[in-house]
């Protein structure tokens, strides 16, 4: 997960972690910048609760 507009971790860096695993992986991207959680809590807990296969309603 990394923000679109991260100045610190820029997509392309974030992206480049998925080569560090064995393990298929996909980079979601939010609005915002490095403290992109802050306004975006909301989506990043829907995205992480359909990664795990948990209802999105709670």
């Amino acid at each position: 997960m990394v923000g679109a507009d991260d100045p610190v971790v820029p997509v392309d860096d974030a992206r480049g972690w998925l080569a560090h695993s064995t393990r298929p992986g996909e980079l979601l991207t939010f609005d915002g910048g490095h403290f992109y959680l802050d306004t975006r809590l909301p989506s990043v807990a829907e995205a992480v609760r359909t990664l795990l296969g948990q209802p999105t309603t709670v």
